[in-house]
């Protein structure tokens, strides 16, 4: 089966509130929804939303690596098309990688009639991941009642961004969180590199008391030793997050033993299968890993899904974040009891909504065919 024929939609998609991170606030996730054709006539979709600040690359990068890449591959059958998608697994375009790859590996599972998930893993995948939840609300008072309609949901396991705000706030979201959730909640914590070592360290202390299963990136991407400094004296886990760029970055961390959690996002590491490498990595270390999502439409959280489930993980997966979204390129994902199930047609079980498309599309799709 070659690929006769492609399609890049640009697209923006508005958040309901602005996402508020130590590395600042994200209003509209920006990108391309990718859409492969094969000869037969059917159709493989991928998406990228690249975030620079947040470990991939810029949106410039990401367009120009897929229309060259695309381009590239009209006319290619499929199994070589994947295979040559090894070669520039190293370029440093992740999102765009995990696009393309992503609209492969939809048009192989279609063309087997398998999910995407069955060609992934060694073991049968799960057919559904317990999700958490991110809670994006700034005021105490905003994040008890996030937490209620979240428990609600059957959702057991939330997360809270810090570092953007003053310590004693932060500290206050987390206590309403707690008292919101009970002692049943599973709570976690992210602070996107925004601590430096003896405020980490002081405020992992602050934060002991309420409980926290992990606290991811509490010290700077690309200080190592300072991850492993905190994580050795600190009475919380501590999980790496933008510290992993790609295998070699992994490797630092695990070789370093600066992590009890690895965070693995496709879009951040090149997609499923260079996730699912670096998962194998940390399991050889005894080291568990969290799939997440990156502020994803339903596309690529569904990608993100497919990998959870290969990778079977026993914690629950950073993937009920659809509702942050305003506007959205496919069907709804909805957790059920705390667990998103893997949709069940062939492929990735999604295609992109044209409606949704034509409502976020901010320029003219470029087209390819052979």
């Amino acid at each position: 089966m070659k690929i006769t024929g492609a399609r890049i939609d640009p697209v923006a998609l508005p958040l309901r509130d602005p996402l508020v991170t130590a590395r600042g606030a994200v209003h509209t996730r920006r990108g391309f929804v990718l859409r492969l054709r094969s000869e037969t006539g059917a159709t493989g979709v991928g998406e990228a939303l690249p975030l620079e600040a947040f470990g991939s690359e810029a949106l410039e990068v990401s367009q120009s690596f897929a229309q060259r890449k695309v381009q590239a591959l009209m006319g290619t059958p499929l199994d070589q098309a994947l295979e040559e998608m090894n070669s520039s697994a190293e370029d440093h375009a992740p999102a765009a990688h995990c696009a393309v790859e992503v609209a492969l590996l939809d048009l192989l599972g279609q063309d087997r009639g398998e999910r995407l998930a069955d060609g992934l893993g060694q073991a049968e995948p799960l057919a559904g991941v317990a999700v958490n939840a991110l809670i994006n609300a700034e005021a105490p008072d905003a994040v008890a009642r996030a937490v209620e309609r979240t428990r609600e949901n059957g959702i057991g396991c939330v997360k809270l961004k810090l570092g953007a705000r003053s310590a004693d706030l932060d500290e206050s979201r987390v206590a309403a969180a707690r008292r919101a959730g009970g002692p049943e909640l599973t709570l976690r914590l992210d602070a996107n590199g925004s601590w430096k070592e003896p405020d980490a360290l002081s405020a992992l202390e602050r934060l002991a008391a309420y409980d926290i299963e992990y606290v991811e990136q509490p010290t700077a991407t690309h200080d190592i030793e300072a991850l492993r400094r905190v994580r050795a004296a600190s009475p919380i886990a501590v999980a790496a997050d933008e510290s992993l760029d790609g295998v070699a970055g992994t490797l630092q961390v695990l070789d370093r033993e600066a992590a009890d959690v690895l965070i693995l996002k496709p879009p951040t590491l090149g997609g499923p299968r260079a996730t699912l490498r670096i998962a194998r990595l940390a399991a050889q270390r005894g080291v568990e890993c969290v799939v997440t999502s990156f502020i994803d439409s339903s596309l690529g959280i569904a990608a993100a899904l497919h990998t959870a489930a290969a990778l079977r993980p026993s914690r629950a997966c950073g993937l009920a974040t659809q509702a942050i979204l305003a506007d959205d390129l496919g069907p709804p994902l909805t957790p059920l009891s705390g667990r998103l199930n893997l949709p069940t047609g062939p492929g990735l079980g999604l295609a992109a909504d044209d409606a949704g498309l034509a409502r976020c599309r901010v320029a003219p799709p470029t087209e390819f065919s052979t």
